[in-house]
């Protein structure tokens, strides 16, 4: 039986793969257990099989222009060794489509949003990649406070989940790349500024499901007051939207829901 149930600032859909919001937070905890990254790469990869991912990638992200650097510093991808060995041999890394878009918009994506707005030599990127896989994925740019940038990119077979399914995912997304920078040592520390009262009342309302306009009504103060003090929030605590900063601060004990 599907339920819609309220966490966090997000709708997520739950169904009989992740049936209560308990589980979501189990593998938040069981993730950030782990001191191996391949082995949370592992864990994450069977969480998004659980909601019909059938390959996955996470790595970090540079601009090569601008850096030097090929395209991805570091990576754990699931791909069929053919494909990933000639990903790499071939400087597919500087071309792909997926990754180059990732490195201009801070939005969950289509793969074919990427395709459509490539090159002719992106496009025959992906369409090689057909041979080994769906064309089916999104791909989720994270960026939050001083982190290094990354994505990850998870294909599908049959259909791309509901946008409140792609929630849950982002959200256990974030917790995944950060604890791999952690365990790889090529994360900044996490900010250890304690929020603020003001801070930690709006957090408090935006673990209630309170938009900006909202909390605002609620405390009489303006909407940009309020998204001002969410980009501070989102700062200190190095997260990278509101229900990643919701769910630093509950596990810091900073907001008690």
């Amino acid at each position: 039986m599907i339920a819609r149930y309220i966490w966090q600032g997000v709708y997520i859909l739950m169904d009989e793969r992740v049936d209560k919001v308990s589980d979501i937070i189990h593998v938040i905890d069981t993730i950030e257990a782990q001191d191996n990254a391949e082995a949370t790469f592992n864990i994450f990869r069977e969480f998004t099989r659980r909601l019909g991912g059938t390959s996955l990638l996470i790595g970090k992200i540079v601009n090569p222009i601008i850096e030097g650097q090929s395209i991805t510093s570091f990576g754990f991808a699931d791909w069929p060794e053919e494909w990933q060995k000639k990903w790499v041999e071939e400087n597919y890394i500087l071309h792909d489509p997926i990754c180059k878009y990732a490195l201009t918009t801070h939005q969950t994506f289509e793969w074919k949003t990427a395709y459509e707005l490539a090159s002719d030599f992106g496009k025959r990127i992906l369409e090689e990649g057909l041979k080994f896989s769906s064309p089916l994925g999104i791909a989720i740019p994270i960026r939050a406070g001083e982190l290094p940038q990354g994505i990850i990119s998870i294909g599908f077979d049959k259909i791309i989940p509901a946008r409140e399914v792609i929630s849950l995912i982002e959200m256990v997304s974030i917790h995944c790349y950060t604890h791999i920078l952690r365990l790889l040592d090529i994360m900044e520390h996490p900010v250890s500024d304690k929020l603020t009262k003001r801070e930690t009342e709006i957090l408090n309302f935006v673990a209630a499901g309170k938009t900006n306009w909202e909390v605002s009504k609620i405390l009489k103060i303006s909407e940009h007051s309020v998204a001002q003090h969410m980009k501070n929030i989102a700062r200190k605590m190095n997260a990278a939207n509101r229900a990643h900063a919701v769910t630093l601060a509950i596990k810091s004990g900073q907001i008690i829901t």
